[in-house]
């Protein structure tokens, strides 16, 4: 993964970088705000750490820039500072900061470090058979070509019926399927087919995505047999994450 650092401090920028090191791909370091922000515009940056404060910005308002941008909603970003103040923490989480460190306790950073290094494994392993029921096909090979460096394999339908007899004629390690369809079967209906095949079929996790945040109709694919939901529009990220959950 490559690590984007934003520290003014020399010295905590030396130790941030012996830290992530074993886990970064490649380290960019910058002491400002302004000059990481152009830094991430014109590079591939999987996790930034950033100190609270900046040498032209405070972190919030670093962090609140990044969040902004086109890519910069899903990125984690782990907030460094010296204060003791859990009212600021709080707040910090609440501006968009992923996770707040304070400088004194750097294992804790390192522990955060290894968690990620282990989910980005276990995304890289992922393998299994998907049975995916959307109605766009774009949205099909968004999805697909996300996960194009794992084992994974979609079997794409459009229609909730064919998907149906596929369901009876495979097995399949997870299931994705929308609400609505063209036709007469509708995702809800769908998943209750799926559970009532055989035994196999009546176990295998089912992630349902809804265009609707309709409290009774969420409540209702879960009674109908989903496992979880997902609500577009789709955050690929957040899709990976329930993903390997359900698999695993």
């Amino acid at each position: 993964m490559n690590v984007l650092i934003v520290e003014p401090s020399k010295m905590y920028q030396q130790a941030l970088k012996r830290m992530f090191a074993p886990y970064a791909t490649y380290i960019f370091v910058s002491n400002s705000g302004d000059e990481a922000l152009k830094i991430y515009c014109t590079t591939s940056i999987d996790l930034i750490c950033s100190s609270f404060y900046l040498a032209d910005m405070d972190g919030k308002t670093f962090v609140s820039s990044i969040r902004e941008l086109k890519w910069g909603k899903t990125v984690p970003v782990l907030l460094i500072t010296t204060k003791e103040d859990p009212e600021a923490t709080t707040q910090s989480i609440r501006d968009g900061v992923t996770e707040v460190f304070h400088k004194n306790d750097l294992p804790a950073i390192e522990k955060y470090l290894q968690t990620y290094a282990q989910h980005a494994k276990q995304q890289a392993d992922l393998s299994g058979n998907i049975l995916l029921i959307v109605h766009a096909r774009h949205e099909a090979e968004l999805i697909s070509n996300f996960f194009h460096n794992t084992q994974l394999r979609f079997i794409h339908y459009i229609n909730a019926e064919e998907a149906a007899n596929m369901a009876r004629a495979a097995e399949f390690d997870l299931v994705i399927t929308s609400f609505i369809f063209e036709g007469t079967m509708s995702g809800m209906a769908l998943i209750r087919e799926i559970r009532d095949i055989n035994e196999t079929m009546n176990r295998v996790p089912i992630l349902a995505i809804t265009s609707d945040a309709n409290t009774s109709q969420k409540i209702e694919l879960l009674r109908a047999g989903a496992n979880d939901i997902i609500q577009k529009p789709i955050l690929l990220e957040e899709l990976s994450i329930r993903m390997k959950n359900l698999l695993q």
